[in-house]
């Protein structure tokens, strides 16, 4: 990324956007959004208000019906699939809620495999992959032998969680989303998750958008929107 593309337009911002699943049965219309370069944005989103929806279209993984996605400045929502995989893989790093680590795989394995599709991010880490994955886990507080675990399902939730942290940040995505990282914690584990997470951000100059249904966090975070505010979720018989 040059200097002009990091310092020209807002990393992510929806315009007019409209869309229907294929079936029917859920719609959702966002008239604006625009979230800043480095922005710390908590979005609350409560069961059936289209959270996931929205950051499907929001990585690409579906297109809207009309409207505009633009990622970092660029038109997103408008390349083909296979372009929007791309710009996914090297743009975003995603916290998903269930983690999604492959249980069968080392903890230092999970955290190196987007490089395999995003190869400027590759190129940044450099050649020593697994390297930078320990010293990501490390700074999140993973102890080495627990970073050099043999599979992944043998971590505590905790563990995982750092790992899942780690595999969304290593090779600096501009764009980090969490979908509700924190609902399985006490409050105690979420303090301590929370300042981790907003520490890695920060040093990696990314945006963040957590995306969750707890209102208590949202002080924390530079912005906060309510998803009802901002989108219009319609089911289909609903009046």
């Amino acid at each position: 990324m040059t200097a002009a593309d990091r310092q020209a337009g807002p990393a992510l911002s929806l315009d007019g956007v409209r869309f229907t699943w294929p079936d029917g049965a859920f719609s959702l219309a966002v008239d604006a959004l625009s979230i800043g370069r480095g922005e710390a944005v908590f979005l609350r989103g409560p069961s059936g208000s289209g959270k996931s929806t929205l950051l499907s279209l929001l990585c690409g993984i579906v297109a809207p019906d009309a409207g505009e996605i633009a990622v970092m400045g660029a038109p997103f929502s408008a390349l083909p699939p296979p372009r929007r995989d791309r710009v996914r893989a090297e743009r975003f790093g995603v916290i998903f809620q269930m983690f999604n680590l492959l249980p069968y795989l080392p903890p230092v394995d999970n955290v190196i495999l987007p490089l395999a599709f995003a190869p400027t991010r590759a190129a940044r880490v450099g050649p020593d992959r697994a390297g930078e994955a320990r010293r990501l886990l490390g700074e999140l507080g993973l102890e080495p032998a627990v970073a050099g675990a043999r599979r992944s399902d043998r971590l505590s939730v905790g563990q995982q969680q750092r790992v899942a942290v780690a595999r969304a940040l290593i090779g600096g995505p501009d764009i980090v989303i969490a979908d509700e990282p924190t609902s399985a914690l006490d409050m105690d584990a979420q303090d301590a998750f929370l300042e981790l997470l907003f520490g890695q951000v920060k040093a990696a100059g990314a945006t963040l958008l957590m995306v969750s249904h707890d209102a208590a966090l949202a002080p924390r975070f530079d912005r906060a929107l309510s998803l009802t505010e901002i989108a219009r979720a319609v089911r289909a018989g609903a009046a």
